[in-house]
C-alpha cells in the first residue's frame, strides 16, 4: 500500500492482503467525487475486495457546541493511524472519505484533496446535503452548518447506503479505534 508518512499507510496505492486475505481490486481512481455515480462506482470497484467488502472511515472539520473540535492535522493523524492499524492486521480494502464543504475559502473544504491524497492515501469525498446548510439556506434554522458533526455523519450514512444498494458489504469505522485483529476475518 502507499499511505502517508509517520507510520500511516495502507490506504494508498493498490494495497495488498485485504480483509481475510482478499485485497482491493487495485489502484486509486483519480476522480474521487462520490456524488458522481460513475466516480462512486469506479472508486468502490477499485477499493473493495473481490468479495465486495470495503472498510470506510470519515474525516471532516467539525465545530459547534456539540462537537469535538478536530484540527486538520489531528484528524489526518487519526485516519493515518487507523489505516496503518488495519494494514497491520491484513486489511487494505479501505476507503477514507472526507466531507466536501463546498466552501472554497475554508481551510478544511476538501481534506481528501488537500491533505490525504498529497500523503499518498487513496480517498474520496462527498458534499451531500451541504447546499441545505449554506448561509441563508433552510438548514441554518436548525443551527446546522457545514462543519456541524451531523453533516459528517450524513456523508457516512449516505455513502454506506449507496454502497450497500450497489451490492457491497461495508464496515464503517470511527477513526479513533485501534484494532489488534482483522475485523473482517
Amino acid at each position: 500500500g502507499g499511505g502517508g508518512g509517520g507510520g500511516g499507510g495502507g490506504g494508498g496505492g493498490s494495497g495488498g492482503g485485504g480483509g481475510g486475505g482478499d485485497s482491493p481490486s487495485g489502484g486509486c481512481p483519480q476522480e474521487a467525487n462520490l456524488e458522481e455515480p460513475q466516480q462512486f462506482d469506479a472508486m468502490l470497484a477499485a477499493r473493495a475486495s473481490a468479495r465486495k467488502d470495503v472498510v470506510i472511515t470519515i474525516l471532516g472539520p467539525t465545530s459547534g457546541t456539540r462537537a469535538i473540535k478536530m484540527e486538520e492535522e489531528v484528524g489526518e493523524a487519526f485516519v493515518l493511524n487507523l489505516l496503518s492499524t488495519l494494514a497491520s492486521v491484513g486489511v487494505t480494502n479501505t476507503l477514507p472519505i472526507t466531507t466536501h464543504l463546498k466552501l472554497p475559502s475554508h481551510p478544511g473544504n476538501n481534506l481528501c484533496l488537500s491533505r490525504l491524497r498529497p500523503r499518498g492515501v487513496c480517498c474520496a469525498y462527498s458534499g451531500v446535503g451541504m447546499g441545505v446548510v449554506h448561509q441563508g439556506a433552510p438548514g441554518r434554522a436548525w443551527t446546522v452548518e457545514e462543519t456541524h458533526p451531523y453533516m459528517l455523519f450524513l456523508q457516512r450514512w449516505w455513502l454506506t447506503g449507496q454502497a450497500v444498494w450497489r451490492g457491497y458489504s461495508v464496515l464503517s469505522l470511527d477513526t479513533d479505534l485501534h484494532l489488534s485483529t482483522n475485523p473482517l476475518a
